[in-house]
């Protein structure tokens, strides 16, 4: 169910190598740890889909009807996590729920009217001239 390898060598008394050979020698201790994590990401994935969009829920509790104390069966909302959703959107839809900040850095534009070259050593001219060509922003006959 999600154990990592030093977990599993734990559970069965034997190093992490053991468990590896196993893996390697043993189809079926192989295919049981594969369903395991299956079974396991399957569930958090449905659990990780709820928490986003919330969901009803039935919790039993102890309650006076009648003057009798008596279990009942109450449902209850529990409304949906915006962090969770929020992780959602950038992972399905990252062109418009991405990272904000790395979206402004990668959709800035440089607008340069004027540089003063005179104050460029020839290194940095050389750099400059080298961004500009990689980038196209220019044909490559700049004068150095």
């Amino acid at each position: 169910m999600g154990a990592t390898l030093e977990v599993l060598s734990v559970a069965f008394d034997v190093s992490p190598s053991t468990i590896t050979k196993w893996k390697e020698t043993k189809p079926g201790f192989e295919r049981a740890i594969k369903q395991g994590m299956l079974e396991i990401n399957e569930e958090v994935s449905f659990n990780f889909r709820r928490a986003c969009t919330g969901y009803y829920y039935e919790v039993d509790e102890v309650r006076v009807v009648d003057k009798v104390l008596q279990k009942v069966t109450v449902k209850k909302y529990m409304p949906p996590d915006t962090w969770a959703a929020r992780w959602w959107l950038i992972i399905h839809m990252p062109e418009l729920w991405g990272n904000a900040e790395k979206n402004r850095e990668q959709n800035t534009v440089i607008n340069i009217n004027k540089i003063d070259m005179n104050i460029l050593s020839t290194d940095e001219l050389m750099l400059m001239k080298s961004i500009i060509q990689k980038n196209n922003m220019l044909p490559d006959n700049i004068g150095t």
